[in-house]
């Protein structure tokens, strides 16, 4: 398909609830030259019917010509979270045309490249939700050895203060921890990443920046700006 003249290297497709402000301000640091994020916003929620509500975004999206579409949710925090987010999936490529990357499969992608199976994890969910989380890392192998729920109300997730989240990180440190991982897209967690890598010693892996990496890396690309990590 032909590529505008701004962005040679492909338009990425970014697909995140009406709510979530956060994935936008996170991802345009990482884009490389010559790339556009074209962001479409859809409903979410108990009485809507997500798969459906996606074909019908993804559809309209289609007309930007993406190369790639990433679904930036975390259903991970629900029971059968990851089935559920891959077929979420399944149901973008479809109504698309293009691949589909999630911000879920981003993490276990991130983990496997750093060969890690043993995780310290935070949510903005509440504490009770982390027991499905668990389970549903459990079922790719990777042991949650402790995990933090901030139970940050659906409405202020995005304006959860910087500090609480970092406090929420250091909370959950265990000697048996080969890292550190943030799930819950609308947490504006990655501004706190270099700072605590350095505390910490390990890698932190945020769930906006490895569903756009493996959907860059999809491509052929990499991640841009300086703070390209972990």
């Amino acid at each position: 398909m032909p590529q505008p003249t701004l962005a040679p290297n492909g338009v990425i497709g970014v697909l995140v609830p009406w709510g979530n402000t956060t994935t936008q301000l996170e991802i345009e640091p990482l884009t490389p030259p010559g790339v556009v994020n074209a962001i479409a916003r859809f409903n979410f929620g108990p009485s809507i019917d997500t798969e459906a509500e996606l074909r019908a975004v993804a559809g309209h999206l289609s007309y930007a010509e993406p190369s790639a579409i990433l679904l930036s949710l975390s259903p991970e925090m629900f029971p059968e979270g990851i089935q559920r987010a891959r077929a979420m999936q399944r149901a973008i490529t479809e109504a698309s045309g293009v691949p589909a990357f999630t911000s879920t499969d981003g993490i276990f992608h991130e983990l496997q490249r750093l060969n890690v199976t043993r995780i310290a994890l935070i949510a903005p969910a509440p504490q009770e939700r982390m027991a499905a989380a668990a389970t549903n890392f459990a079922s790719e192998g990777i042991t949650v050895v402790t995990a933090c729920g901030m139970d940050c109300g659906l409405d202020n997730i995005k304006a959860t203060p910087l500090h609480d989240i970092a406090e929420a990180f250091r909370s959950i440190d265990h000697p048996d921890v080969e890292a550190f991982v943030q799930t819950g897209t609308g947490l504006p967690a990655f501004a706190v990443v270099n700072d605590l890598q350095a505390q910490l010693g390990r890698p932190i892996i945020t769930s906006s920046a490895a569903g756009y990496r493996q959907t860059l890396e999809s491509l052929g690309l990499s991640l841009g700006g300086s703070n390209a990590h972990p």
